[in-house]
C-alpha cells in the first residue's frame, strides 16, 4: 500500500509561506498557479509540491518578476527561474555555481541540501578557500538579502547554524603552532553579528595560532581583562554597526578604552562594515576590509 503524501490547509501555507490567503486564492483563481485537492466539506487541500511552488514563486515576486508570468511555469522552470536572479556577481569563478545553489536552498528551505553542499565542499576545498571565498561570500549575500526582505530573520537563524557547523569542522582539523601571536576576538557590547568574527576565529586558527574567542556583544572591560589573562598579542575587533544603529557606544569610544588598559605593543586589528568611517585612537591599528585581507596578513 503507497503512503498518503501530506497536504496542508489554506491556513498552513499562511503560516509556513508568509504568503496572506487573499494572494493565495488570487494565484489559484485568476492565475492558475494551483489545482489543490478539495476535502470532502469542500475545504482546499494542498500538496507538498504545491508548498514548494507557493514557495518559488514568492522568492521570484520577491526579486520583482510578475506573477501573470510566471504563474503557470513548470516547478523545474521556476527553479531554474530563481537560481539565474539568486547572485549576478561571481567573485571566485568554479565557487559561483556553488553559491547560486546554496543561496537557492535557502530561498527554498531546503536546509539539508545546504548541509550536503556544505559537506561535499569541505572534502573538495581548501580552508582557506572556503573560509575566503565561499563563507565571506554568503555572509555578504546574505546580509543584503535580510535587509531587503528576500530572506527572513528565521531563515538567517537556520543558516547561520549551519555555518557554525561548517566553522566548528575546520576548526576541529587546525593545529596550532607555537608563535608568539596569540589572538582575543570579539564584537563590541550591542553589536550581535557573530558570524563575520567566528569566520575570523576560524581563520587564525587554521593558520595555526592561538585564539581566543569572546563572541559578540563583548563589554571592553570583559575584553581587556581577557587580553590581559591570555597574554594576547593580538586584539581583533569586528564591528559591524554604529551607535545609532544599536551598538552601546562608537567604536572609537570603545577603540580608546582598550588603548588606554592595554599594553601599547598590543596589537589592533579591525574589519566589519562600521570600521570604515571610524577615527581611530592614537594607536597604530590595521584595518581589514576582508577576510581575505586577514589572511594574507595571517601568511606574512
Amino acid at each position: 500500500m503507497s503512503k498518503r503524501s501530506d497536504t496542508y490547509s489554506i491556513r498552513q501555507i499562511v503560516d509556513l509561506t508568509g504568503i496572506s490567503e487573499y494572494t493565495l486564492r488570487g494565484w489559484e483563481l485568476r492565475h492558475h498557479a494551483f489545482q489543490p485537492q478539495r476535502s470532502s466539506t469542500g475545504r482546499r487541500k494542498y500538496s507538498q509540491s504545491d508548498l514548494q511552488r507557493a514557495i518559488l514563486l514568492r522568492e521570484l515576486i520577491l526579486r520583482k518578476c510578475r506573477i501573470g508570468t510566471i504563474a503557470r511555469l513548470a516547478k523545474a522552470d521556476l527553479q531554474n527561474l530563481l537560481q539565474s536572479k539568486i547572485i549576478k556577481t561571481r567573485p571566485h569563478v568554479h565557487l559561483g555555481s556553488l553559491i547560486e545553489k546554496i543561496l537557492t536552498h535557502v530561498s527554498l528551505q531546503e536546509w539539508d541540501k545546504v548541509e550536503k553542499e556544505l559537506r561535499h565542499t569541505l572534502q573538495r576545498e581548501k580552508p582557506d578557500t572556503i573560509l575566503t571565498n565561499l563563507i565571506a561570500t554568503l555572509l555578504t549575500e546574505f546580509s543584503g538579502r535580510v535587509n531587503s526582505g528576500l530572506i527572513s530573520i528565521s531563515q538567517e537563524h537556520i543558516f547561520s547554524g549551519i555555518v557554525k557547523q561548517t566553522l566548528s569542522a575546520i576548526q576541529s582539523n587546525a593545529k596550532v603552532r607555537k608563535h608568539s601571536m596569540r589572538f582575543v576576538i570579539a564584537a563590541p557590547e550591542g553589536d550581535f553579528h557573530e558570524l563575520g568574527i567566528l569566520t575570523a576565529h576560524t581563520l587564525i586558527t587554521q593558520a595555526g595560532f592561538r585564539s581566543v574567542f569572546m563572541g559578540a556583544n563583548t563589554p571592553k572591560r570583559d575584553l581587556c581583562e581577557a587580553a590581559l589573562r591570555t597574554r594576547a598579542s593580538h586584539i581583533v575587533v569586528g564591528s559591524t554597526i554604529s551607535r545609532k544603529e544599536g551598538a552601546r557606544e562608537d567604536l572609537y569610544s570603545y577603540l580608546h578604552f582598550l588603548d588606554q588598559h592595554l599594553s601599547p605593543k598590543m596589537t589592533f586589528w579591525l574589519g566589519g562594515r562600521n570600521t570604515f568611517s571610524s577615527p581611530l585612537t592614537s594607536r597604530s591599528i590595521k584595518i581589514f576590509d576582508s577576510l581575505k585581507d586577514l589572511a594574507s596578513s595571517l601568511r606574512d
